[in-house]
């Protein structure tokens, strides 16, 4: 084997070891969420009239209820923490951070000495209505960290698509046959473009989106939102999963040509 085959066998099997690296974080790009409206706890389940929870069951379970929204924020933040590209601006990570120490608050004010029942019907229910750990935080967090993950393997790829774009070029100098090759790339290229835009797109739709605070509207409007970030995702992987495939066409065809 000549010395220049050798070093293409070695800069393209190079590159089929980070494209395989890829595939294995694609799996990290698209989040599989509940339904929005079926996720555990999301509904306060105390109404306004008849006899209803005592004080003390009422403290009780608002205690477990924070407990566990601050289990799900604490795991979110690692979540965004690993993979933090697309909030740039930082406010999804602010919406993490700020809600624990809220919901902690709300949890003493309900957990005070002189809360009366009345005050904590109304207390218990704003942990569901004012603090939408699932139905928004959750989506928030996960979809930006989705973002983040697709931002990686597009890096990734791109930078498989110059090396092998080289390759390809020196190739041609050399009398082969490549045309396969390069449309290969140029549909590489086409679909990192459409996966970022479109993971870009997922953060965009759910960054702004609030609690509902018992407004219907809102919440339904926040589940679609939900829906449409979560079809952007669909798409991007999609979109990587096809350019990752490109990529190895073309490290096949160069091998062929350098076995």
């Amino acid at each position: 084997m000549s010395t220049r085959t050798h070093r293409l066998t070695r800069t393209t099997g190079l590159a089929l070891s980070t494209i395989l690296a890829a595939g294995a974080t694609l799996a990290l790009a698209t989040p599989a969420f509940a339904s929005p409206l079926s996720s555990p706890n999301n509904s306060s389940g105390v109404s306004g009239t008849g006899t209803g929870p005592t004080l003390a069951e009422l403290q009780a379970k608002g205690a477990a209820a924070i407990s566990q929204r601050e289990a799900q924020l604490t795991t979110l933040a690692g979540r965004l923490a690993a993979a933090p590209g697309c909030d740039a601006q930082g406010a999804v990570g602010a919406e993490i951070s700020n809600d624990g120490p809220a919901l902690r608050a709300l949890g003493a004010k309900l957990a005070a000495a002189g809360e009366t029942l009345a005050q904590a019907r109304v207390d218990y229910a704003a942990i569901f209505t004012n603090y939408r750990v699932y139905l928004v935080v959750t989506p928030q967090a996960s979809t930006t960290a989705a973002c983040g993950h697709i931002e990686m393997v597009a890096a990734i790829l791109t930078g498989d698509e110059a090396t092998l774009g080289a390759r390809v070029a020196a190739a041609r100098s050399a009398g082969a046959n490549m045309s396969g090759a390069q449309a290969a790339l140029q549909d590489m290229a086409a679909k990192v473009a459409d996966a970022t835009a479109h993971g870009n797109q997922a953060y965009s739709t759910l960054a702004s989106i609030v609690p509902d605070k018992g407004d219907k509207a809102i919440e339904a409007s926040n589940a679609e939102a939900v829906v449409t970030a979560h079809a952007d995702l669909v798409t991007a992987h999609a979109d990587l999963s096809a350019a990752y495939q490109d990529a190895r066409t073309v490290v096949a065809a160069l091998k062929a040509v350098h076995p």
